[in-house]
């Protein structure tokens, strides 16, 4: 699949689970945002059951 094909049928989807995200897979993730044009640099974490209005900066 091209680029734009994956850019022209991306969804939002806002079903959750109770499955934990892992490490390794955040990190994946972050490295993808971070490899983006959009503000770089300007990424928050946030986990289920973290202290209210705590975030851990990733860029």
């Amino acid at each position: 699949m091209e680029v734009l094909d994956l850019t022209f049928s991306r969804r939002s989807i806002r079903k959750f689970s109770d499955e934990p995200v892992s490490t390794a897979q955040i990190d994946l993730l972050l490295q993808a945002a971070m490899a983006a044009t959009t503000q770089p640099g300007t990424y928050s974490i946030w986990r289920a059951g973290d202290q209210a209005g705590a975030t851990s900066p990733a860029g």
